[in-house]
């Protein structure tokens, strides 16, 4: 049985960069929509985010943009931002990372 295509969004990452000799090496990461589950199941996600995000350069303003557009479901109804989830939250995604790797590996 195959993935549901709408389910993936692939970002091409730029590896190398063009010279007058050789042209740009590029490399492609999938993620997977966001649609909703278990705090872990966002914990997850929200670090392979992350991982792209920074892999890309985002800005923070970038950053909310491609969120809004990876999410669906409840969250994507409830509109949830980057700066919702610090106001909401109230920690950084560091804070949040230390917690989620306390709670994988004790």
């Amino acid at each position: 049985m195959g993935r549901n295509e709408d389910e993936y969004v692939t970002y091409t990452i730029v590896t190398c960069q063009e010279s007058a000799t050789s042209p740009a090496e590029v490399a492609t990461m999938k993620i997977k929509r966001f649609r909703g589950g278990s705090s872990k199941d966002w914990l997850t996600w929200s670090m392979q985010f992350r991982s792209l995000a920074k892999r890309k350069g985002w800005r923070a303003d970038q950053l909310s943009v491609q969120l809004l557009t990876l999410i669906d479901g409840d969250l994507l109804r409830e509109r949830i931002t980057v700066k919702t989830w610090m106001k909401n939250y109230g920690h950084s995604p560091s804070a949040e990372k230390r917690r989620y790797n306390a709670a994988r590996y004790g």
